[in-house]
């Protein structure tokens, strides 16, 4: 605690702080009426394959055994953590992904009803990490982070176009040190193409 907040708080000296820089403040209703520039109904996920039965009788059997001594050693936090990744896995692969909308406009990207303005969105990317080719947009809040927008490929060099024109377009996909070992481990466990 410094000397001049003891006397500024007894009221001896009124030394003022610097007052943090106002930010703009973002109107709807001054921005240019919206253009659609770009709209589309598409899967909010790429759908999941079934797994082979072969595979998950074996991985069964190893969790079954796992999960053993787990609770021989008292883990049962443990337990339930694996337990709850596993039901989630399973029930993503059984339910179909539904359909939303996306728009890309004039005031930004709309996603399922949900819209980023221009503003709210850093840059962009194309990744292919999974079976088909899906758009990044990854925002300034913390929360989401990062929009995946799965589209048809014959859009793609149109987004690419759109995007280019209000944010910078990334070549390659931004990792840090979590991102390249989520992935390291993900080819390591990926049994399909065995």
């Amino acid at each position: 605690m410094k000397l001049t907040d003891v006397t500024n708080y007894m009221g001896i000296t009124n030394v003022k702080q610097p007052e943090p820089p106002v930010e703009e403040e973002f109107h709807l209703e001054d921005q240019a009426p919206k253009e659609v520039y770009l709209s589309w109904n598409e899967a909010n996920r790429p759908e999941k394959k079934p797994m082979n039965h072969r595979f998950v009788r074996t991985f069964t059997v190893i969790g079954i055994v796992i999960a053993l001594f787990l609770a021989i050693m008292g883990e049962f936090f443990l337990i339930l953590l694996i337990a709850s990744i596993i039901f989630i896995s399973y029930a993503l692969s059984i339910t179909p992904p539904e359909s939303i909308k996306y728009e890309v406009s004039s005031h930004g990207l709309e996603v399922a009803d949900k819209i980023y303005h221009w503003r709210e969105l850093k840059h962009f990317f194309i990744t292919a990490r999974t079976e088909r080719e899906m758009l990044a947009v990854d925002t300034k809040e913390r929360l989401p982070g990062r929009l995946f927008v799965v589209f048809n490929h014959t859009d793609k060099e149109r987004l690419i176009e759109i995007f280019s024109q209000h944010l910078p377009h990334i070549k390659e996909e931004p990792m840090n040190v979590a991102d390249k070992a989520m992935y390291s481990l993900m080819d390591k466990l990926n049994f399909e193409d065995r």
